[in-house]
């Protein structure tokens, strides 16, 4: 019993000493913490925007090339495709818009 006593009174000693030192950082500390998390997060949706859409616009563009020239006896269905990279990677720009987005409120 005395041992989870003394883990626990370890515990919440290491939390006092964080409590302190968070005390003592300055509102400016917090705020440039808050502008490079903005940063952060606007690098990457855009980021992930732009992949998205440069990626459909490979399928669209590579899709009939392949057909024209490579492929002799199967073709691709490019319909199918579409569908496919929708479903998987729509949600993802789904996501990260919609957090991108959100209401402050």
């Amino acid at each position: 019993m005395s041992r989870t006593t003394d883990a626990v009174n370890k515990r919440l000693e290491e939390l006092e000493d964080l409590r302190k030192s968070l005390e003592g950082r300055t509102k400016k500390d917090t705020n440039v913490s808050i502008i490079v998390d903005t940063k952060t997060r606007d690098f990457l949706a855009r980021g992930v925007v732009i992949a998205f859409f440069s990626l459909l616009a490979v399928i669209i563009i590579g899709v009939p090339l392949y057909d024209a020239f490579v492929a002799s006896d199967k073709r691709l269905d490019l319909t199918n495709i579409l569908q496919q990279y929708s479903s998987i990677l729509g949600p993802v720009l789904g996501f990260v818009l919609g957090y991108y987005f959100k209401s402050k409120e």
